[in-house]
């Protein structure tokens, strides 16, 4: 299950780069993005238009991949120290994932949903280390 930890990420990143080398672009509010940059444009963009699919799943596996690994390295946590420091920084690790999962649920259409989980994967790592 650790490994997840390893193979999230990459899931992630091989589907960022050739998505966003083949992405035609997006409409995102009614407004056309052509082409797809991944310097001046959000990752969650390839989540709409023609790679919506592919780039949605890729969040999800990617997340679920990611989830099993914090589990898995959780599980392999050293017996020192206090459980309930484990037990939160673990909690806290696991928050990513879940942010992962839920923004290949809902894409940058429903903002609200969205931004929770970019704020799950952003704000809680400082924490959980």
């Amino acid at each position: 299950m650790a490994l997840g930890a390893v193979a999230g990420p990459v899931v992630f990143t091989l589907g960022w780069i050739i998505l966003g080398a083949i992405s035609p672009g997006y409409t995102v509010a009614g407004t056309w993005v052509s082409p797809y940059s991944a310097i001046t444009q959000p990752i969650s963009g390839l989540g709409l238009g023609e790679t919506a699919r592919y780039m949605n799943a890729a969040f999800v596996l990617s997340g679920l991949l990611l989830l099993a690994g914090v589990f898995g390295l959780a599980r392999t946590m050293l017996s020192g120290g206090r459980q309930v420091t484990r037990l939160a920084s673990a909690t806290l690790l696991a928050l990513t994932p879940v942010g992962l999962v839920i923004i290949g649920f809902f894409t940058l259409d429903r903002p609200v949903m969205h931004l929770l989980g970019a704020m799950l994967i952003l704000a809680t790592q400082l924490s959980a280390f």
